[in-house]
């Protein structure tokens, strides 16, 4: 929801040019993007609602310009994360207005920089399948920078929250 409410927001200031609107868009982003980081995420698993109706559209809503995309990632994605070691890297000068259009991948007003580990994630019907809850993982993190949902082409929703395993 709150992706809808940026794009509007986005669209009513390259509309009108009212700086409230491009504010208001902000305030979502920074209010939206990082819910799943919070520290009560780990005390009850709740998944995001990313819902939608999987319907095919009625011949008459086809037009030519519509189109099926499929990406494939050519990097490692299937990372747990350490929520307690979020940095943040603001990205916009607050003296300047917001980038237009704002989620590009270089327009970013704002990423997280967070310590994850890859763990055993399986894929089911050729996507990621429901994030394992609190995997226990081992070994050197890496340093992985996260953009606003909206800006990626490949996104991930739910970062499951990884279990150190003790030294021995």
């Amino acid at each position: 929801m709150a992706e809808e409410m940026i794009f509007s927001m986005a669209y009513l200031f390259r509309s009108y040019g009212i700086n409230q609107y491009s504010d208001k868009a902000k305030l979502a982003a920074f209010n939206a993007f990082p819910a799943a980081l919070t520290p009560d995420s780990n005390a009850s698993y709740r998944s995001p609602l990313n819902w939608t109706y999987r319907t095919t559209l009625p011949t008459d809503q086809i037009t030519p310009e519509t189109q099926e995309w499929v990406f494939d990632p050519t990097s490692s994605w299937q990372y747990a994360i350490d929520p307690t070691s979020v940095t943040v890297e603001q990205l916009h000068n607050p003296d300047k207005d917001l980038q237009n259009p704002v989620w590009t991948r270089d327009a970013v007003p704002v990423a997280l920089w967070v310590d994850a580990r890859l763990i055993d994630w399986a894929q089911s019907s050729g996507t990621a399948a429901v994030p394992p809850k609190n995997p226990f993982v081992a070994g050197n993190a890496t340093r992985v920078r996260l953009i606003p949902y909206g800006a990626a082409k490949l996104r991930i929703a739910d970062f499951p929250v990884a279990q150190k395993v003790a030294a021995s």
